[in-house]
């Protein structure tokens, strides 16, 4: 019966791809996963294709940090230094801090996870290592994903013959995988509290994508990410936990397109159709520029209001609503 019931859900997320890269002029790869811990049933649509990962990285890099503190060689309260020289971007808040100051683990790992921060991010995996992070990765069957690099200009690549440039790269079925590890009991090969410290930090970080259609309503926990490529286009990414047994990870790339972006078609009228606060002082991200919507400011991360998803996402999530 499970069987039938992975099939109808494939046909119709293929046939809604199908329409979504025929019907307009459309230009990108778009590529699901969908995994439901309760009724066991699955799909994917491109799910092993790897692509520039963007923040949804972050998840796997949490996951080491947290395996590093389970064995000891961390603690949450462990300051490490701001070293500036893996700045991305200045406005991060790490990136303000006075160069060589220092920051604890738990912190780094609440600012790259709910507040996306890059600076964050590379003071952590630095700290870890690349190779430890994408050992990690591998042994929890994320076979093609790979940490190629920090988040910053000029940092040195780690190549493979599946990752030759030493891009960030990952795909929707790895990515599922990394949070059935964090969810489902009957899969992990995470410590438990690995786990319940790795879904603290995923319960404060609020959707931006999935969070559309019918899934409006729903408890979602989630991480977004996107980058933005001059030549390669656009890589709209996110992975998250509906109703805390829906697991569901969409990844849109080298998209060159703008439209995915629901210009005018927003889920809620007045509001804003950019998919993505990436900061603590509400930047989000437009064609290139950062800017801020005072609408986003809540003073809080938690408070923070978001911004609806775009029409790629909305139909893919009501596609799988409507047959999970």
């Amino acid at each position: 019966m499970i069987s039938l019931r992975n099939r109808k859900l494939k046909r119709s997320l293929e046939g809604t791809i199908s329409k979504l890269h025929g019907g307009r002029d459309f230009s990108g790869e778009i590529k699901v996963s969908v995994y439901d811990i309760e009724s066991g049933v699955n799909a994917s649509v491109g799910g092993n294709d790897s692509g520039w990962a963007a923040s949804i990285i972050k998840v796997p890099i949490m996951i080491s940090t947290l395996q590093e503190i389970e064995k000891g060689s961390l603690t949450s309260r462990t300051k490490l230094e701001v070293n500036h020289e893996f700045m991305l971007e200045p406005w991060n808040y790490v990136s303000r801090l006075p160069d060589k100051s220092k920051i604890g683990v738990k912190e780094l790992i609440y600012r790259m996870i709910v507040a996306s921060d890059n600076e964050a991010t590379n003071i952590l995996a630095n700290h870890i290592g690349i190779e430890r992070i994408n050992r990690d990765m591998w042994e929890l069957g994320m076979e093609n994903s790979m940490l190629g690099h920090l988040l910053c200009p000029g940092a040195q690549r780690y190549t493979s013959p599946m990752n030759p440039d030493g891009s960030n790269i990952t795909c929707p079925n790895d990515m599922v995988k990394i949070m059935r590890h964090i969810y489902d009991d009957s899969f992990s090969k995470l410590n438990s509290r690995v786990r319940a410290n790795a879904d603290k930090f995923l319960d404060i970080s609020p959707p931006h994508l999935l969070d559309t259609g019918e899934f409006r309503n729903s408890y979602i926990k989630a991480k977004a990410g996107y980058i933005s490529d001059p030549k390669d286009g656009e890589d709209i990414h996110e992975v998250g936990i509906i109703d805390d047994h829906l697991v569901v990870c969409v990844m849109l790339n080298k998209v060159k397109d703008a439209w995915f972006f629901d210009r005018g078609l927003s889920d809620r009228e007045g509001e804003s159709p950019w998919a993505f606060p990436v900061s603590k002082d509400g930047y989000f991200q437009h064609d290139g520029d950062y800017l801020m919507d005072p609408s986003c400011v809540q003073g809080t991360l938690s408070g923070m209001k978001h911004l609806p998803g775009g029409v790629i996402h909305r139909k893919i999530m009501n596609t799988i609503a409507n047959n999970i």
